[in-house]
């Protein structure tokens, strides 16, 4: 049927409805006709067949998704993205968006129909009014009203085109994947919280221990397969309207298993810490470490030689020192190690263990080597910095016992690199027996009776930085073990010593 799509846009071409010399009678119905054409193609004014653009055409099947304008190159009217309308007795009318439309002798159109497809035989061609491309409409914007692209969803994750407006399909997919980073902003100057992201597990029934939603981070291994590397997740404790308890879980993948290790409640714990969540401000774990140390109790290393430096790792530690001729022991800087750095020495040798310092730093003050203790497997010190100096708990020496006589000055080595603050003289019975003592019996060495010119008084001690000098009295006396009567010491039968301490 003939209409205003074979109307051309040459004047002198439009002769079908009045051609020249025709008569006056005709004149009406020409333009009766062309009134009807007009109202036609008013009745359905959003769909123009086109044809080819002047006069008479001809349209052809391709394919299915496909139709062709004989002889002409329209590409440029039927583009991409332009809505198209197919009409046949088989076909039935069929609406699409055009993909392409390539010419080599004639337009080839392709289209995706939104359902249905094209059928062998004559076809109604007709495209949408308006244009994919400079279109009339004007865009959207915060100014007015206008026409909007709607992204895909794979648009919307890359925030690939501004232009293109969301759908809810491509907001809400069963699965997102965000390709792009994103930044979520608030231009909310007030001091109050801005709330980014709200995780809500709405259940309708809440119970305790039950796990809310949770944030996971995902990553590939070596043999391309994808793991959970970490999780975070909250924990329903109580549900209580108005007194409710949640905790907080941190998960991450070690040897395979993704599991809990530190958890925020009222405190903080790990998930295998003895007595759980300990209440507010506090933490709770079954160890604590500083510098590759615990802190909960000591760990002990065995040294065998006969020096060693001490080094950061060694903070917290316990050195057990076993050499059989003693050791010595170098101080780290006490610069380097920093303040509040610790160590504890056991001298378990044979002999005496010599502490050193590093450098310059000054020991206790002004000591620049100190010796621990004497031999005997039960000494123990302390050394601690405050990133200056170094300092220790109690010193100790005790001399080694020389054979006794009176009225002498006996001198004892002490190492204890200052001036002692205690001084105890002992003497030990030897050989013999006596006044109820019996050898290898051990006595502090006190005045045993009232003194005389020179009899029974106590010895005397002194000392300097490296010396215990202990004075006898001319005649000594021991009180005897039991009945507490004294008696003239024996010198053979005893030896004389010195405990000093700083």
């Amino acid at each position: 049927m003939s209409g205003i799509k074979d109307y051309s846009t040459t004047p002198a071409s439009n002769t079908a409805l009045f051609p020249e010399g025709m008569a006056p009678s005709a004149v009406n119905d020409g333009m009766r006709q062309v009134q009807a054409d007009i109202r036609s193609w008013y009745n359905d004014a959003q769909w123009v067949v086109y044809g080819d653009g002047d006069g008479a055409f001809a349209t052809a099947y391709v394919s299915p998704t496909a139709f062709s304008v004989t002889g002409v190159d329209v590409t440029a009217t039927y583009h991409a993205g332009r809505r198209v309308r197919a009409s046949g007795p088989l076909t039935g009318t069929i609406v699409g968006t055009i993909q392409s439309a390539v010419f080599a002798t004639n337009t080839t159109v392709n289209v995706t129909w939104d359902s249905g497809a094209l059928q062998n035989e004559p076809l109604t061609i007709s495209i949408g009014i308006l244009s994919a491309t400079s279109t009339a409409i004007p865009p959207a914007g915060t100014g007015g009203p206008g026409a909007v692209q709607l992204a895909t969803q794979a648009e919307t994750e890359a925030g690939a085109s501004a232009a293109k407006a969301v759908t809810p399909a491509g907001l809400a997919p069963a699965l997102m994947t965000w390709t792009n980073r994103h930044v979520f902003q608030s231009s909310d100057s007030g001091a109050a919280e801005v709330v980014a992201i709200d995780l809500d597990r709405a259940s309708t029934t809440p119970a305790a221990n039950d796990l809310l939603m949770a944030l996971r981070w995902k990553m590939r291994d070596a043999g391309g397969g994808s793991d959970f590397a970490a999780k975070l997740v909250a924990k329903l404790l109580d549900p209580t309207a108005g007194s409710g308890d949640a905790e907080l879980h941190l998960a991450t993948l070690v040897a395979g298993t993704l599991a809990a290790r530190l958890i925020l409640g009222n405190g903080l714990y790990t998930p295998n810490a003895v007595g759980g969540d300990k209440g507010a401000d506090t933490i709770n774990a079954l160890d604590v470490y500083a510098r590759g140390n615990p802190l909960g109790y000591q760990s002990m290393t065995i040294q065998s030689g006969a020096t060693y430096q001490l080094v950061q790792n060694d903070l917290n530690t316990i050195i057990k020192l076993t050499n059989g001729s003693g050791c010595t022991v170098t101080l780290p800087s006490a610069a380097a190690v920093g303040p509040g750095w610790r160590v504890n020495l056991w001298n378990a040798s044979g002999g005496d263990v010599t502490v050193q310092r590093s450098g310059a730093d000054p020991i206790d003050g002004g000591a620049s080597a100190v010796k621990v203790q004497s031999a005997g497997g039960r000494n123990f010190m302390k050394w601690w910095t405050d990133g200056t100096g170094w300092y220790s708990s109690t010193r100790k020496s005790f001399g080694t016992y020389q054979n006794y006589a009176d009225g002498t000055v006996f001198t004892f080595a002490h190492g204890l690199g200052a001036i002692p603050r205690k001084i105890v003289v002992w003497i030990k019975n030897q050989t013999t027996g006596e006044q109820g003592w019996s050898p290898g019996d051990e006595v502090i060495m006190q005045a045993a009776d009232t003194p005389g010119t020179g009899a029974g008084v106590a010895p005397w001690a002194y000392s300097d930085a490296t010396n215990v000098s202990v004075i006898t009295p001319l005649q000594a006396r021991v009180l005897n073990k039991t009945t507490g009567n004294s008696g003239a010491l024996t010198a053979a039968r005893w030896q004389v010593s010195a405990y000093a301490e700083y």
